[in-house]
């Protein structure tokens, strides 16, 4: 069972309506058949998982159309808790960007490149 924060609402308004839809229907699909597991640190056991399925996770395809496709699911990454061994509470939905603006703010650097970003 998904219970979704004012925070996570919050945010889900700001995306578009399809993608809204997608995001949430795959969090009710993945996040309760994902293993609880916090990272070392993590405040008040919040996990985070990309807005897409296990299923989706697995494929190359959603890959190789991020660039082609805009904005989609796999651009938004749910953070949530475990609420018993049943449910979670989903308490913030990020984009990519959002994530990479808050790096900037706290490190003060520009966010890592990804590998195939990187100059030889």
């Amino acid at each position: 069972m998904a219970v979704w924060s004012e925070q996570a609402q919050a945010h889900l308004q700001g995306i578009d309506p399809d993608i809204r839809r997608q995001v949430r229907s795959n969090a009710e699909v993945t996040l309760p058949d994902t293993q609880p597991c916090a990272w070392t640190g993590s405040a008040h056991g919040i996990m985070w998982h990309r807005g897409i399925t296990h299923e989706e996770e697995h494929s190359v395809e959603w890959l190789e159309q991020e660039e082609a496709d805009g904005v989609q699911p796999w651009d938004y990454y749910l953070f949530y808790r475990q609420l018993n061994p049943e449910g979670f509470e989903v308490v913030a939905v990020l984009s990519t960007q959002q994530i990479a603006n808050m790096w900037v703010r706290i490190t003060g650097e520009d966010p890592p490149k990804a590998a195939d970003e990187q100059q030889l």
